[in-house]
């Protein structure tokens, strides 16, 4: 099972297990994240769970820097002309373990590296369906609350999402 992987550190730069506490945080860019002022189903790519040891990409708020997520932002927005921040999507890595009920139905691994020690990747944790995968994503998006990028990068109160 693949979230055997969520209980020992990973790489040599993460700074060791997401524990469920811990805020994950996903930039959110329009037009293909955000739609008519709402989160949209585009934030969480099914293309990015075909594979089973693949998933999507996100960063932990308590080992991010303001510096990283502006770069990252910058970075984004200069692939795709017309592309624009609209913000940060913050979830308590609990509720993605457990989206959809009280069995774990996505695993949350550490994946940091000497680039960025904070990134971490959320994958399914079995085989999931085309519809079950649609299902999980629609719930998440439910679940993330939308952030300002100053907001995601605050040192003040680190565990709020």
């Amino acid at each position: 099972m693949i979230c055997r992987k969520e209980q020992t550190q990973q790489k040599t730069h993460s700074p060791g297990v997401v524990a469920d506490n811990e805020c994950l945080l996903r930039h959110v860019y329009s037009p293909e994240h955000y739609q008519n002022g709402a989160l949209t189903e585009g934030a969480f790519p099914s293309e990015d769970f075909k594979k089973p040891d693949r998933g999507f990409s996100v960063n932990r708020k308590l080992h991010v820097t303001h510096e990283f997520l502006e770069k990252l932002r910058d970075k984004q927005i200069e692939k795709k002309a017309g592309r624009a921040l609209e913000g940060i999507a913050a979830v308590r890595c609990c509720d993605v373990r457990y989206v959809g009920g009280e069995k774990q139905t996505m695993c949350v691994i550490d994946d940091g590296c000497l680039e960025n020690p904070a990134h971490a990747l959320i994958l399914c944790a079995e085989h999931c369906t085309p519809s079950g995968f649609n299902k999980l994503r629609r719930l998440l998006v439910d679940m993330c609350r939308v952030i300002s990028l100053d907001e995601a990068a605050s040192r003040e109160d680190i565990e709020t999402c």
